[in-house]
């Protein structure tokens, strides 16, 4: 698999790594305060907006590399007002 993000000196940035940085952005911009700024929680808000505008969940599966599509149920977690909209965009 390819590195996707580096350091200032080239190399690979690492989980914790990036979660610190996550944590700090989040914080810095006030974000921190209402939500967890983890790259978890940006993966599973990823996953919410990919369905929300129009994707498939097979291919969200396969991005985020799950075996099954339980595991990525687990990730859309959609709420009331999220599926109103849905409807309404659909029906209107």
């Amino acid at each position: 698999m390819e590195t996707i993000f580096l350091s200032c000196y080239g190399e690979e940035v690492r989980d914790t790594q990036m979660n610190k940085r996550l944590k700090y952005c989040g914080d810095v911009t006030g974000v921190g305060k209402e939500i967890r700024s983890t790259a978890h929680t940006w993966r599973h808000t990823f996953a919410r907006n990919f369905i929300l505008n129009g994707g498939d969940p097979y291919t969200l599966m396969r991005i985020l590399g799950h075996s099954s599509i339980t595991m990525t149920r687990r990730y859309v977690q959609m709420t009331d007002g999220d599926i109103q909209v849905k409807h309404l965009d659909i029906h209107l």
